[in-house]
């Protein structure tokens, strides 16, 4: 998308657009949040969300404790490694 203002034209994408909506919005709502005084009051929601989050995160780490870390290693290299090979590919397959 190309946007204009007077003799000033940029381009932006569809993505930064919506990042940069999302970030205003959530500043807006911040700031709306500290003016009112409102930005460190609690809720049960609040308190459910934490809980919940807690319990998942004790969850996966019970599975990830299963599999030892150097295996761990050798995956997460391995991925990387194949990630860094498909973007050499197609790097050398746009530059014919």
């Amino acid at each position: 998308m190309t946007f204009s203002l007077g003799n000033i034209s940029w381009k932006i994408t569809i993505s930064d657009l919506i990042s940069s909506l999302i970030f205003f919005g959530m500043g807006s709502y911040i700031t709306y949040l500290a003016f009112n005084n409102q930005l460190f009051s609690h809720s049960n929601y609040q308190l459910d969300m934490n809980i919940y989050s807690a319990k998942i995160l004790d969850y996966i780490n019970g599975f990830v404790t299963l599999i030892p870390e150097y295996i761990w290693a050798i995956l997460f290299v391995s991925l990387i490694g194949w990630f860094a090979y498909l973007f050499i590919k197609q790097l050398k397959n746009n530059e014919n």
